[in-house]
């Protein structure tokens, strides 16, 4: 029997209170995403359906400090954005 490949979902969030500069976002360790400006964005590289996933803060904007919130969870069967 030939195995079913699990889908894929994309991952994403919304950035508030960004005053310039660059924010450099990652989900579990690696694809490094910078996000330069409020609003939505999208990591680029989708995550199987089921599999944990963590957000953290890969760099910090000069004189700032971000804070992920729900940044954690297992991927469903939908895109998920907080």
């Amino acid at each position: 029997t030939k195995a079913v490949a699990k889908p894929k979902y994309t991952l994403g969030g919304t950035i508030t209170g960004l005053h310039g500069g660059t924010v450099i976002l990652q989900v579990n360790g690696a694809n490094a995403t910078p996000i330069r400006a409020n609003g939505r964005f999208t990591f680029s590289i989708p995550i199987l359906q089921g599999k944990n996933y963590a957000v953290s803060v890969k760099t910090h904007p000069k004189n700032q400090r971000c804070q992920i919130t729900r940044g954690s969870g297992t991927m469903n069967k939908n895109k998920v954005t907080h």
